[in-house]
């Protein structure tokens, strides 16, 4: 071989191709076995798609070691790779591309014959080798030595098998020892070794077609290739007699591994199916340093044999190959339609090639079932379409629920019995926490009365019976995770299951309804009441499972409870009052109209209502809880006093105010009376009704009964009670009128607690962070504003959920502040999204959504579309006064909006007529020294100034201006803004030392109030 190398000549220049050593064939005994034509590779499916990332791998693994060395100085890499004379090796001058393919074109046969012992040297690789060297396009796939390849550019190492085959020479040559252990390093390094891979998954994922796939695109690279059927030792050891009766050899165990150990040429051995935890395959694999091996199994446990760097992961098909494996089962054209149809199917299935084959034969075969109403068609025969076996000519004959079955029966009782538990929870997420608390649960399922559902409980009975002895439950996960049958999130402590072995464990239940009702029932005993972090945190985690369960024939009043206190949380507030009503109606039917439990089902669906935003419901059924709780509890009963205040923040939320602020002092002396002064429930009492004095414009008076209640708090339950954390956030929202610096550091040293008490992630916590940010946008710190808000948006979405009312604010609140920084199109892009989500979860009249309407309007006034703020404005007011009522103050508030936009379209009067209107009503509701009332004397007054009525505005300006200054404070930005209108109005009339005087005051002010950043407006909505 290369006899004729001296001859060789590239770029004019003398390359050697030289050996070193002397080649020898290792298999020295010249023994040559016919064994090629036993135990052959089946050929994969003809339906065979993707894999193309997995394939790759594989090639790459059972490839020689390319090894890479890097030393900037030519002539110690020389020297260097002079010193490789134990072993036969080719020099090749690689200083170009063109010098590499010129050798290799010239002496193709040559290096298909090379042996493995030997080594391929690629000299001085050429500058960028790293990106555009591609070997497999340079040497025969069959190459099975391993190559070196040595560079003064550092970047070699990218061409590297791996990071522990990339070099760099020691700097120092002469230092001897550091040379030394280099060279050894190398040589270790180039040594092919014994490489083993493991294809582990589930049944049916396509590990046996990917093998079949990889052999086909690659016999060329193994002198022999082996199929092992390892379902069972008896299949494997038929096998291994096979191979030693073509090989001549013994058929004990012992003597094929002996054959294969002493047959050096480069062969491989696939061990298909080793799925038996019973067999211990190590016992069958060759103890040598040369050969491949592939292994395919159900059991994680077998990874464990992969040669290092040699371990592959092995998941479903991705979406595009699921795609076009559906539609070539189906026999379906690929085109947008049917792969959008298709695409629904296979994200069903989880992309598990064997379902997926499975759905399109189906398809194909019966004639009635198409791609479009397939999985009506699998949802209502699961078990029918689960059992299709295939007619394709490939090897594997299992059908999609065959292959699970394979593996359930192998399952342990306990490990059987949590699959199927599970199988009618959601497939992802499954909290361990859920069984343990349902396993700890000491009450009752049923009320006194109610139909008991006794299959359903001893079915949740049994179950949690077997997982008495501690630390059952984490064998039965690492028993569903050894058999490839669950995921287990470690971090989280959560299960999954994919969804086909999901439905799959399903068609396992034989009594399937009272096996829902275990599953239903194990999540009631499982859900906690309680407020703290980690219950809500906890009920947050099961709403995924509440929503897959549904709503419909749930067995108990119990968990119907627990069930809307799940929804309620994370915000499914439409789901939340139906299961809200059910309660309320069995309740009177099982337990009787008049029974406490009866009569608290009742106020809860009301404080629903509330919340809902059916305010006028609400009220008309807590004024009828109260009448009964006074009738059957007595008047100055705990509980009555409890409806009496729910009823008076209905009355406030209907801004019925004055009629709020009469029922909550009354409840507040009672409350004192009855339970006591310092009674938490007392204290919650008078927060209550200082949130109504500050809606009533009584802003000193609820400031002083909130910082009455926060001493209070801190006494009686404690300064980092969460109750107390909130009386201090109320207080800084209570000051944010009249000191709004002062309210920013309250609010962050109340952002801080809350961390510290219930959590970073708390929706108090939460909540805390978006009020600093609402400040923040009233200092005019809209950048810090925008961070804040974003940072809250990306929380509540993870923690709450996307569509949760919370989240839905979040959301709007940020539009508002992109509204303030000038982005309008931002703001009126999130604003129409917010709109559209609103109407969605919590209804088009919720007065939420009335107010994203409203706010949306005032984006279109400012982008300019005063017809589309006009057309909005007025639908928001005949929903408001149809909603809310004429005289609410929201409703209020809509009039003069409306007006503003009037004025901007140049409707003067009918602007003029409707401010005033709004101005009579707004006196007359809240009060003529409210802070809304006294917007609505600037924007009157400014309407006055367009119509040329300047003496009518300046008078109505100077009386804002001093009420301003007695209300809120002579330093607060609307007092600033009535100054600068007012100096407008000076200016117009000619009295211009008036106005500069004034003007040059407000400056100073604004200096010193809100910053040199931040100007003032002329026009208030």
């Amino acid at each position: 071989m290369f006899s004729h190398a001296s001859n060789f000549r590239i770029d004019g220049q003398p390359t050697f191709i030289v050996y070193q050593g002397s080649p020898q064939d290792p298999n020295h005994d010249n023994v040559q076995i016919s064994v090629s034509d036993v135990l052959k590779c089946p050929s994969p499916s003809q339906y065979f798609v993707g894999r193309a990332d997995t394939l790759s791998k594989l090639a790459k693994v059972f490839s020689a070691p390319v090894v890479t060395v890097f030393d900037p100085d030519p002539d110690s890499l020389a020297r260097f790779v002079r010193s490789f004379s134990r072993r036969p090796t080719i020099y090749i001058d690689a200083t170009s591309e063109e010098a590499l393919t010129n050798v290799l074109a010239e002496h193709p046969q040559d290096f298909e014959s090379i042996y493995s012992d030997t080594i391929l040297v690629l000299e001085n690789a050429w500058e960028n080798v790293y990106t555009s060297l591609v070997l497999g396009d340079h040497f025969p796939v069959c190459l099975q030595c391993p190559i070196l390849a040595t560079s003064t550019d550092s970047n070699i190492s990218n061409i590297a098998s791996s990071f522990a085959h990339a070099f760099q020479l020691p700097q120092n040559s002469s230092n001897k020892s550091a040379m030394a252990k280099c060279w050894t390093e190398i040589q270790r390094a180039l040594m092919p070794g014994q490489r083993i891979v493991s294809l582990v998954a589930s049944g049916g994922t396509g590990k046996t077609q990917t093998v079949s796939k990889f052999i086909q695109d690659n016999s060329s690279r193994f002198a022999n290739i082996w199929f092992f059927d390892a379902t069972s030792k008896e299949t494997l050891t038929s096998d291994f007699k096979e191979l030693a009766k073509a090989a001549g050899v013994g058929d004990q165990i012992k003597d094929i591994r002996n054959f294969l150990a002493r047959t050096h040429q480069n062969w491989m051995c696939i061990f298909d199916s080793a799925d038996d935890e019973q067999l211990y395959l190590k016992d069958y694999l060759p103890i040598c340093a040369h050969g491949n091996i592939i292994i395919t199994s159900r059991l994680v446990r077998t990874s464990e044999m992969d040669s290092p760097g040699c371990h592959i992961g092995f998941f479903d098909l991705n979406r595009d190959d699921a795609i076009e494996l559906l539609l070539k089962h189906a026999h379906e054209e690929s085109h947008e339609e049917t792969q959008n149809v298709a695409s629904e199917i296979v994200e069903t299935l989880g992309c598990q090639a064997l379902a997926v084959s499975t759905a399109g034969a189906y398809i194909h075969s019966n004639v009635t079932c198409t791609l479009g109403n397939y999985l009506t068609r699998f949802n209502n025969k699961k078990r029918d379409t689960l059992n299709y076996r295939l007619r394709t000519l490939d090897s594997y004959q299992r059908t999609v629920f065959s292959a699970f079955q394979l593996s359930f029966e192998k399952l342990s009782l306990a490990s059987q019995g949590l699959i199927q538990m599970c199988a009618y929870l959601h497939p992802t997420a499954i909290p361990l926490e859920m069984f343990t608390r349902a396993a700890a649960y000491v009450g009752e399922d049923t009320y006194p009365g109610e139909t008991t559902p006794i299959n359903g409980i001893s079915i949740l009975e049994k179950f949690l019976g077997l997982f008495v002895k501690e630390g059952t439950w984490d064998d039965s996960v690492d028993e569903l995770c050894r058999l490839s049958l669950a995921s287990y999130d470690s971090t989280k402590k959560m299960l999954g299951f994919h969804s086909v072995l999901h439905a799959c464990a399903c068609e396992t239940v034989q009594d399937s309804k009272n096996q829902r009702y275990g599953a239903i029932l194990l999540l009631g005993r499982a859900t906690p009441f309680g407020q703290a972090n980690g219950d809500y945190q906890f009920r947050h985690q099961l709403t995924l499972h509440v929503q897959h369960i549904g709503l419909g024939d749930l067995p108990t009043i119990h968990v119907r409870q627990c069930l809307a206190c799940i929804l309620k949380d994370s915000g499914f507030g439409l789901q939340w009052e139906i299961l809200e009503e059910e309660i309320f109606m069995l309740c009177k039917k099982v337990i009787g109209e008049h029974h406490p439990k009866t009569l608290t089902s009742m106020g809860n669906l009301a404080l629903t209502y509330h919340l809902l935003g059916k305010l006028k419901s609400a009220q008309k059924l807590e004024e009828e809880v109260l009448v009964l709780r006074k009738k059957v509890f007595g008047e100055h009963h705990p509980d009555t006093l409890i409806s009496m205040a729910n009823l008076a923040m209905t009355y406030h939320a209907l801004g019925e105010w004055e009629s709020a602020q009469k029922l909550q002092e009354e409840v507040l002396v009672l409350c004192k009376k009855i339970i006591g002064e310092h009674h938490p429930r007392t204290l919650i009492s008078m927060a209550n009704l200082a949130m109504t004095y500050h809606a009533l414009g009584k802003l000193k008076s609820a400031q002083k009964l909130q910082e009455q209640v926060l001493v209070l708090r801190k006494e009686v339950i404690g300064e980092h009670h969460p109750h107390t954390l909130t009386s201090m956030a109320n207080i800084a929202l209570h000051i944010m009128h009249l000191e709004m610096e002062s309210a920013q550091k309250l609010q962050e040293e109340v952002l801080v607690l809350c961390k510290e008490v219930i959590g970073e992630h708390h929706p108090d916590t939460l909540t805390s962070m978006a009020n600093i940010a609402l400040t923040y946008h009233a200092l005019g710190k809209w950048e810090s504003a925008q961070k804040l808000q974003e940072e809250v948006l990306i929380l509540r979405k993870e923690v709450i959920g996307e569509y949760h009312p919370q989240t839905l604010i979040s959301m709007a609140n940020l539009a508002m502040t992109y509204h303030a920084l000038g982005r309008l199109e931002s703001a009126q892009k999130l604003q129409e999204e917010v709109l559209v989500l609103f109407k969605k979860v919590i209804g088009e009249h919720h007065p939420d959504t009335l107010i994203s309407m409203a706010n949306l309007a005032m984006t279109y006034h400012a982008l300019g579309r005063l017809e589309s703020a006009q057309k909005l404005q007025e639908e928001v007011l005949v929903l408001r006064k149809e909603v809310i009522g004429e005289h609410h103050p929201d409703t209020l508030i809509s009039m003069a909006n409306l007006a503003m936009t009037y004025h901007a379209l140049g409707r003067l009067e009918s602007a003029q007529k409707l401010q005033e209107e709004v101005l009579v009503l707004f006196k007359k509701v809240i009060g003529e020294h409210h802070p809304d009332t006294l917007i609505s004397m600037a924007n009157l007054a400014m309407t006055y100034h367009a119509l040329g009525r300047l003496e009518s505005a300046q008078k109505l300006q100077e009386e804002v201006l001093v009420l301003r200054k007695k209300v809120i404070g002579e330093h607060h930005p609307h007092t600033l803004t009535s100054m600068d209108n007012l100096a407008c109005t000076y200016q117009a009339l000619g009295k211009f030392e008036s106005a500069q005087k004034l003007q040059e005051e407000v400056l100073v002010l604004h200096k010193k109030v809100i910053g040199e950043q931040l100007g003032s407006t002329t026009l208030i909505h």
